[in-house]
C-alpha cells in the first residue's frame, strides 16, 4: 500500500510539473480561464494530502520533519511554481493563482487535522 501511495505521488507531481510547463498557445483560454483558480486549489489540495501520507511516516522517525516544514515546502513550493511559469511561453505568474493553490494547501491541511482529530477521539 505504502509503495502505491508513492507512485500516485509521484505521479501527481510530475503531471503538475507537465501541466505549468504547457505553453500558453496550448491552453483553451476561453474555457481554462473562468476554472483556472478552481483547477490551481484542486491540484494543491490534492497534492498535499497526498504529501502528507508519503511524509507522516518520517515524522516519527526523524526530527527533520514537522508539519510546519511541509508547510514551508508546500508554500515555497508553489511559488516557485508561479516562478517557473514566467519562464513557459505564453504563460505568467500570477499572485491569484499563488492564492489559489495556497488555499488548496490551507484547506488540505485542515481536513488532515480534523480527519486526524477525530481518529484520535475514536481511539478514546
Amino acid at each position: 500500500m505504502r509503495r502505491g501511495i508513492q507512485i500516485v505521488f509521484v505521479a501527481w507531481w510530475v503531471g503538475m510539473i507537465i501541466a505549468t510547463s504547457i505553453p500558453g498557445e496550448h491552453i483553451p483560454q476561453d474555457v481554462f480561464t473562468d476554472v483556472s483558480r478552481g483547477i490551481h486549489f484542486l491540484l494543491y489540495f490534492v497534492f498535499t494530502i497526498l504529501f502528507w501520507i508519503v511524509m507522516e511516516p518520517h515524522s516519527k522517525r526523524s526530527k527533520w520533519w514537522t508539519p510546519l516544514r511541509a508547510v514551508l515546502f508546500l508554500v515555497v513550493y508553489a511559488s516557485l511554481d508561479e516562478v517557473h511559469q514566467l519562464f513557459i511561453p505564453g504563460r505568467h505568474a500570477s499572485m491569484a493563482d499563488f492564492y489559489a493553490n495556497c488555499a488548496g494547501i490551507a484547506t488540505a491541511l485542515v481536513v488532515l487535522a480534523t480527519v486526524h482529530r477525530l481518529l484520535q477521539l475514536k481511539k478514546g
